[in-house]
């Protein structure tokens, strides 16, 4: 029954930022639908394994108070989606490409030293490991930083593409370069990183509704197709007598299994964290990203006293975890309800001026995976693509054109 309630509260919360923002893809109302309908599905207890136990009573208080705080910004400050919206275009300057150019180029670098020695054994092929991605090699100290900026790199090659009026052939054919290095290359057959293909895929198709009118049914249609293709991805990746493909058994059950599972558990270690009681860590996990650089040693050896409570292998988390861990019920309110104050700020903001619009697209796979951990801010390195944007996004002007 439970369940059933969390379906209609993503129907209607969907359905109602649709009505006042006239968007078929409003970030938070996206975003806090997939939150609901993810509850509906990991709390239906039917499905359960033997890993699983039933929600208490402050897990739903935890995941429904935690999705409406970030929804509430939406209604507070309502911003609509109006064709009458005097946007001016966006003019690609001399620093912008210095910047863009120089970052990929940092990014190459690393991944050439990186992966000097996997040139021609790239880990989608050569890997014999259960999970490919564990043959992959170490990142390289500081580079990694913009190595793990490609796929942001790639999106704003898009945004250039579908904004840049005076696009060269030479132009384009380096932003093409970039893309295909990027996320063929980098996230697909040498990281085998779903993570890098679905910041790109998210990214894109949300810079892509802000360009081109989409209806309802190509948005879920391009939901389902993502969907597929993130089934396939896993099939490429993981053992076929993994746990992630096993929850329902052989047939369709294999197709199934692996959507449930990367849902269900992250949950599932919400309602540990919920149910063990302990004593709250007050700002320590949820501003670890930071703070790390200054207690990069303390946090190394757990002097807070962090607990990360994982189901098996399945170690993701939603992204309430560490604000619960912090404060309880108060800090899942506190920081949803910022989250959802700077994005609908954004979106605002992107309606008029549209340089902000690559902003929102890096934030897509944190605003849409909040069911499987916080990319917002958990990690210093999870910041440093937001900071890449601002740099970008700053470096850019209006022109006096509509």
């Amino acid at each position: 029954m439970i369940s059933l309630l969390y379906l209609l509260l993503a129907l209607i919360l969907y359905l109602l930022s649709l009505h006042i923002t006239r968007n078929n893809y409003h970030p938070l109302g996206v975003s806090v639908a997939i939150w609901f309908f993810g509850a509906a599905v990991s709390s239906y207890s039917p499905w359960y394994n033997h890993l699983q136990t039933e929600w208490v009573l402050m897990t739903h208080m935890v995941v429904i108070l935690g999705g409406l705080s970030l929804y509430f910004p939406l209604l507070l400050i309502p911003g609509v989606n109006n064709k009458k919206n005097n946007v001016r275009g966006v003019v690609f300057t001399k620093l912008y490409r210095l910047v863009f150019n120089l970052t990929f180029f940092l990014a190459l670098l690393s991944f050439l030293i990186r992966f000097k020695g996997q040139l021609f054994e790239p880990a989608l092929f050569f890997s014999g490991a259960s999970d490919a991605k564990s043959s992959v090699a170490g990142s390289v100290p500081f580079l990694n930083y913009f190595e793990l900026l490609l796929p942001f790199i790639s999106i704003a090659a898009v945004f250039e593409l579908f904004k840049n009026k005076y696009l060269t052939k030479k132009r384009q054919c380096l932003l093409f370069t970039v893309i295909f290095f990027s996320i063929v290359i980098y996230s697909i057959i040498y990281t085998v990183s779903r993570g890098g293909l679905l910041i790109f895929i998210l990214g894109v198709f949300y810079l892509y509704l802000a360009v081109y009118k989409v209806g309802f049914f190509k948005v879920i249609s391009f939901g389902v197709f993502v969907l597929l293709g993130l089934s396939i991805f896993t099939f490429m990746r993981i053992n076929s007598a993994s746990a992630v493909v096993t929850h329902f058994g052989e047939g369709l059950g294999v197709i199934f299994s692996p959507f449930y599972t990367y849902i269900a558990m992250c949950y599932e270690n919400l309602n540990k964290l919920v149910i063990s009681n302990g004593d709250m860590s007050l700002f320590w996990g949820a501003l670890k990203a930071f703070l790390w650089p200054l207690y990069k040693s303390e946090y190394n050896v757990n002097v807070m006293g962090l607990e990360y409570y994982d189901t098996s292998f399945f170690n993701a988390r939603t992204f309430l975890y560490p604000f619960y861990q912090d404060l309880g019920v108060f800090g899942v309110v506190l920081y949803s309800f910022l989250i959802g104050i700077i994005v609908q700020a954004l979106y605002r903001v992107s309606l008029y001026d549209q340089r902000w619009l690559l902003l929102l697209a890096f934030m897509q796979k944190a605003l849409v995976f909040t069911f499987f951990g916080n990319y917002f801010f958990s990690e210093t390195v999870i910041i440093f693509p937001y900071v890449f944007a601002l740099v970008l996004l700053l470096s850019l002007r209006l022109s006096d054109e509509c």
